[in-house]
């Protein structure tokens, strides 16, 4: 067995290290940009992921605009493929929990994979019509 295959092989045998590669490819679709933007991008950040090409967001702020938009990504996704998008965010949301107490002595870093996972849990509601844009944008 190769050496990388070895190594895959043990980081997948722990629960947390599995949340976060289930997560860090993100949905395929053009569609999704905002969603692959806000989560994606920044899951990969907090990984540690420094490869050329995947998205890696560097910063944690994102404005209203960029929120919305991708609720409304992640409703029309629902609206086309319900049982894919509720397992994308599965997979953040996930991927979130598990990266907040990688970091769990880094009060910022715990503080913003907090605020996305329930941005994450905000979002799935939307999806599934569950709250309103007014809601959202509280």
């Amino acid at each position: 067995m190769s050496e990388v295959l070895e190594l895959l092989k043990q980081l997948l045998q722990n629960e947390d290290a599995y949340q976060v590669i289930a997560a860090i490819r993100g949905p395929d679709t053009k569609q999704n940009h905002n969603l692959k933007y806000i989560f994606t991008a920044r899951i990969r950040f907090y990984a540690g992921l420094e490869l050329r090409f995947l998205a890696v967001r560097q910063t944690g702020k994102l404005d209203i605009e960029t929120i919305v938009d991708a609720a409304e990504e992640a409703r029309k996704w629902a609206e086309r493929d319900y049982s894919g998008c509720l397992h994308f965010l599965g997979h953040v949301f996930d991927a979130l929990h598990a990266l907040m107490w990688m970091h769990k002595d880094d009060e910022k870093a715990f503080k913003e994979l907090g605020d996305l996972k329930l941005l994450a849990s905000w979002m799935e509601d939307y999806a599934r019509g569950w709250i309103s844009r007014e809601e959202l944008e509280r």
